[in-house]
C-alpha cells in the first residue's frame, strides 16, 4: 500500500452543465400496456430524471468535501476513502464498507456518529472514486486478502 494521499471532490462546471442538458434532452417513453406491476415506471423514472435535474451538485460536493478523504494504491487498485479520525488517538479504528450499487457516501452519516473510534468508509474498486482492479475481477477474497502489496515507494 502507498502512503495516502489527500483527496477533494471537484467535478467541473462543464461536466455538470453537459449531465443538466442531456437530461433536458431525455426522451422517456410511457409505460407499456405490458408494465409489470413491480420495478421501474415511467412516472417513478420520470421523477427520478427531474430530480437530478434539479440537485443542488454544489451543496452536496461541499457536504462530502467536510469529510477527510484520501486516495492510496492497494494492489492494483487505487482505493479512495474517508478517514474521520477520532480527537482521541488511543482509540480502535472501524472500516465500514458499502454494499452494491452504494458508495462510500451513503455511510458518511453513520460515520459522523461515532466519535469514539477512527472511522475508514472505503470505496470499492470500481465504484465512487475508487479504480477498478487492473487485472482481474473483484471477488470477495480479494477483497478480504491480506496484507495489501506495495505498489509504489
Amino acid at each position: 500500500m502507498t502512503a495516502p494521499e489527500p483527496f477533494t471532490l471537484h467535478v467541473p462546471d462543464e461536466v455538470l452543465d453537459d449531465l443538466r442538458a442531456r437530461l433536458d434532452r431525455t426522451r422517456l417513453l410511457d409505460d407499456s400496456p405490458r408494465t409489470p406491476p413491480s420495478g421501474m415506471n415511467a412516472a417513478y423514472l420520470r421523477e427520478l430524471v427531474d430530480s437530478w435535474k434539479h440537485w443542488d451538485w454544489r451543496s452536496r460536493e461541499a457536504w462530502l468535501n467536510r469529510h477527510p478523504q484520501f486516495t492510496a494504491q492497494i494492489d492494483d487498485a487505487r482505493v479512495h476513502f474517508a478517514h474521520l479520525r477520532s480527537d482521541r488517538p488511543d482509540v480502535p479504528a472501524l472500516l465500514v464498507m458499502h454494499g452494491w450499487p452504494h458508495t462510500f457516501a451513503l455511510q458518511l452519516d453513520l460515520a459522523d456518529q461515532l466519535p469514539d473510534v477512527h472511522v475508514v468508509v472505503a470505496s470499492l474498486p470500481g465504484f465512487a472514486f475508487s479504480s477498478p482492479y487492473a487485472d482481474g475481477p473483484m471477488t470477495e477474497r480479494r477483497l478480504a486478502a491480506s496484507p495489501p502489496r506495495c505498489t509504489a515507494s
